[in-house]
């Protein structure tokens, strides 16, 4: 996964009264419905390796940070039903 609870905890606008471990159970649904959906699976696959062995481009650094922002506030939405 590209983010954690800490991620998600900094960079959306979950509270405190919210248990971001109950909304960390989406990201990796979040991770795989819309990033990888939306990078292909060949670049998302081939970033995830990069993530991995840190081994990111600086190019690949700034996309990378963008989409995680993306994949947070996704994982925070398929949450709120539950």
């Amino acid at each position: 996964m590209w983010i954690n609870q800490a991620f998600l905890k900094t960079f959306t606008p979950i509270n405190q009264k919210v248990d971001v471990s109950e909304v960390a159970n989406h990201i990796e649904s979040a991770e795989l419905i819309y990033v990888r959906e939306l990078l292909g699976k060949l670049l998302y696959d081939d970033l995830t390796v990069k993530i991995n062995n840190s081994t990111l481009s600086p190019i690949e650094t700034e996309l990378v940070d963008i989409v995680k922002q993306l994949e947070a506030y996704r994982a925070a939405e398929i949450a709120i039903p539950f």
